[in-house]
């Protein structure tokens, strides 16, 4: 969204520039690829975590339960980072600009799950 939002202030790319725009387009197939890349493997750790047995303590649910929280955990670093990169790049358009607010207690509440999701997962393998 950053990237998205840098661009759509960039008045080469509002020109026609056609430097810029190949830069857009190489940008949007790179996360249309991400995507999907993203969603099998969540898709691969939640079979594993189906396909495991979280009271033995198997291999197949350990890398499921940790590795979902490694997604989450770096989808919440590259949220935060977006967010900051955002409010950067539209600081001078206060038209653009979300609710500080509304970012701060939503990152609050993903901390917070984090956390507890965190300690479920390191409880479950005690």
């Amino acid at each position: 969204m950053s990237f998205e939002t840098k661009q759509l202030l960039d008045i080469e790319v509002l020109l026609g520039n056609a430097a810029k725009l190949a830069a857009v387009d190489r940008f949007k197939t790179v996360m249309k690829f991400a995507h999907v890349f993203v969603v099998l493997v969540a898709l691969l750790l939640s079979v594993f975590l189906c396909l495991g047995d979280k009271e033995s303590n198997s291999l197949l649910y350990n890398i499921g339960a940790y590795g979902i929280l490694a997604i989450l955990i770096g989808f919440t670093v590259v949220w935060g980072w977006t967010l900051f990169k955002l409010y950067r790049d539209t600081k001078n358009s206060e038209k653009l600009l979300p609710a500080k607010k509304t970012f701060i207690v939503h990152g609050s509440l993903l901390g917070l799950f984090l956390v507890v999701f965190a300690f479920n997962v390191y409880a479950g393998f005690r």
